[in-house]
């Protein structure tokens, strides 16, 4: 399970590809690897990211004003979280991540 693992997620701009750090079994860190958000949403997407490090969950309230966005990484953090725990990813987008 520990490891890094890739994770895609629609946003109000396009496609939001993050990279998922995985260490003794808890979210340890996550990057933006590509994104085509607005300036305003980067700190969406770095606020969303802290706050599911924080929880060690995806399962956490969008930012209001960057309700797209914020599900865009909460979907893309849901991905690599299902990846490292050998879980079935159903979304359209997993083709991109293999």
């Amino acid at each position: 399970m520990d490891g890094t693992y890739e994770g895609l997620g629609e946003g109000r701009g396009g496609i939001i590809k993050l990279s998922v750090d995985v260490i003794e079994h808890k979210i340890a860190a996550a990057r933006v690897l590509a994104q085509s958000e607005s300036v305003f949403a980067q700190s969406a997407i770095d606020d969303m990211i802290s706050r599911i490090i924080g929880a060690q969950s995806a399962e956490v309230d969008a930012i209001s004003g960057a309700t797209q966005t914020s599900n865009g990484v909460k979907s893309a953090m849901k991905m690599a979280i299902d990846k490292a725990y050998g879980r079935s990813i159903v979304s359209e987008l997993y083709a991109d991540t293999q």
